[in-house]
């Protein structure tokens, strides 16, 4: 049994096929097929996650990335909507808020448990068509919680090098050791992030 096309584009192909010369149909299947078999390896190479979606919200393609990120398998998402399938909270308050309004989310970093805590970056781009007809979404995620650690250790070491240099120098020229010592310890105190120094 004939497996029926999903786009309109191989519909209105497929409806003038009795115009077209034997085997140019079939030429353009292929062209259009390997197009998009090129596409889902780029896709799957990507280390960001990406999601694309009907304007329903109906996931149609989830990449490995994704996968990995949402322990989601793609046989599994498939043809459902990505609003049932994220858990409560604000990365699907985002995503079901950026599909019904067709609205584009920029750079937008929120803390999910899916199935760790992590820290993700998150672009939602509206899919527009010719005629301004929305037609879809694309979701592209990226997990940036060990960058962001290294964020924050880079920046704590920093501070603490400040922190130091500064002791160095009040140690050195402060005339009243007992004032030097106490303004080295407050400092050592901020730079950790301590409540109490002694």
């Amino acid at each position: 049994m004939p497996r029926t096309p999903k786009t309109p584009f191989i519909n209105r192909i497929l409806s003038k096929r009795d115009k077209l010369q034997a085997g140019v149909v079939e030429d353009l299947l292929l062209e259009v097929a390997e197009e998009r078999d090129l596409l889902e390896v780029i896709f799957d190479s990507m280390v960001e996650g990406v999601i694309a979606t009907d304007h329903h919200g109906k996931v149609i393609f989830f990449n490995s990335a994704a996968q990995t990120l949402f322990s989601l398998q793609e046989e599994a998402v498939l043809g459902r909507d990505i609003r049932e399938l994220l858990p409560q909270g604000e990365l699907r308050d985002r995503i079901a808020q950026a599909i019904d309004s067709g609205e584009r989310v920029y750079e937008s970093e929120l803390r999910v448990e899916v199935p760790v805590e992590r820290l993700l970056r998150m672009n939602i781009i509206p899919l527009i068509a010719r005629l301004e007809r929305f037609f879809g979404t694309v979701i592209l995620v990226i997990d940036i919680t060990e960058r962001k650690k290294a964020e924050d250790a880079l920046a704590n070491r920093d501070r603490l090098m400040e922190a130091t240099a500064f002791s160095a120098l009040e140690l050195l020229r402060g005339a009243d050791p007992e004032s030097s010592v106490n303004k080295v310890l407050a400092r050592l105190g901020q730079a950790t992030d301590a409540d109490r120094v002694y």
